[in-house]
């Protein structure tokens, strides 16, 4: 009784404040109902990491870029391809570390700076991942030699000095008018967007990786000891053509291990190209998709190392075969009423037609 007395008393002595009181835990309730957080899961992870901890202020330095699809369907993304001009579609900032705080000391132009007329076909890539499935560029920091001539080594973070650091790379497609076609972008200041589903969501400002942390020093570069392997062993073929830059040796190794059928029969060799070599560092992945029609071509993009530097090599292969006497020859018994039965194509035939720089 004395509680409900003391807040009638109180309505009465202070009836204005109780009401304003009122409404405003109404108004909080409401707006609790209509808030919404306008979140949305980033289904493409970015995974930066160097090919060794240590490197010499006189070396390249190698990064290996993965993009991972974590959601449960595919999708394409875009790569950097055979770009000439405009803008990248990935840069590198580099951090200092301190403690526990990193401070940017260093971004690289967006700007890509090759020489010559850039050509018709040139631009981003299309690359379609599998759901969980990962796919790995090479990115090189520093390669004076590459700079202007391959995307792969349009990264230029020069002054670096001896010592620690943090380094990020950043994913920005929105200045490739392809992007429209891959991505939907999704802006903080606009609500209510028609995203589609068969695209993946990225914010405006683009993605960034993981830190992947590097050491610099001042002495000559150390070479990276290699553990011999059942397929790169101590004196492997491939690797010491490599090394010596007998380009034919290699390109046969690779056309040997090539599978078809005909002549040029599947050999034993002692190391497969295929597998991870010490002398080359990156390899292309195969195209998603190849032509129905025979006969078919598919291609691979090769990066080796030896002392020198970096080499690029572009490699091809038909798939299938027609075999054209074959052909005339059948259709001259059809005409003569006879109903042959020999195959005038092979869909086994797998031939490297084309090994060269690039």
């Amino acid at each position: 009784m004395r509680a409900g007395s003391r807040l009638s008393r109180l309505i009465k002595r202070y009836p204005i404040m109780i009401k304003r009181c009122f409404l405003f835990l109404l108004l909080s309730l409401y707006c609790c109902y209509q808030s919404f957080a306008d979140l949305y899961p980033i289904l493409l992870r970015m995974d930066l990491a160097a090919v060794k901890d240590t490197y010499s202020v006189q070396e390249p330095i190698v990064f290996r870029l993965g993009f991972t699809n974590n959601s449960t369907k595919p999708y394409s993304i875009l790569l950097p391809g055979n770009k000439k001009n405009g803008s990248k579609l990935i840069y590198l900032s580099v951090f200092t570390i301190e403690g526990n705080s990193y401070r940017e000391i260093a971004r690289e132009s967006r700007e890509i700076l090759m020489p010559g007329i850039p050509q018709p076909t040139s631009g981003n890539l299309f690359k379609y991942i599998q759901p969980g499935q990962t796919t790995t560029i090479p990115l090189f920091v520093n390669d004076t030699i590459q700079y202007k001539r391959h995307i792969e080594a349009q990264h230029l973070l020069q002054g670096l000095g001896p010592g620690r650091y943090a380094v990020l790379a950043w994913y920005d497609p929105w200045s490739d008018t392809l992007s429209a076609y891959v991505f939907n972008k999704k802006s903080p200041f606009k609500k209510d967007q028609v995203l589609d589903t068969n695209k993946l969501t990225l914010p405006e400002e683009g993605l960034n990786s993981n830190y992947a942390s590097i050491v610099i020093t001042a002495g000559k570069p150390v070479e990276q000891k290699t553990v011999p392997t059942a397929f790169c062993p101590l004196h492997c073929r491939l690797c010491q053509a490599i090394e010596k830059e007998k380009w034919h040796t290699v390109q046969n190794i690779i056309s040997r291990q090539t599978y078809c059928s005909g002549k040029h029969k599947e050999q034993n060799t002692d190391s497969s190209w295929r597998m991870p070599h010490r002398n080359i560092t990156w390899l292309s992945d195969m195209p998603f998709m190849i032509q129905a029609s025979l006969p078919a071509y598919t291609s691979r993009n090769f990066i080796f190392k030896n002392s020198k530097g970096y080499h690029y090599f572009y490699a091809s292969w038909q798939l299938g075969i027609i075999y054209k006497n074959r052909s005339r020859l059948r259709s001259m018994l059809y005409m003569l009423g006879f109903r042959p039965r020999f195959s005038t194509s092979n869909t086994g035939y797998y031939k490297l037609i084309s090994f060269r720089p690039y």
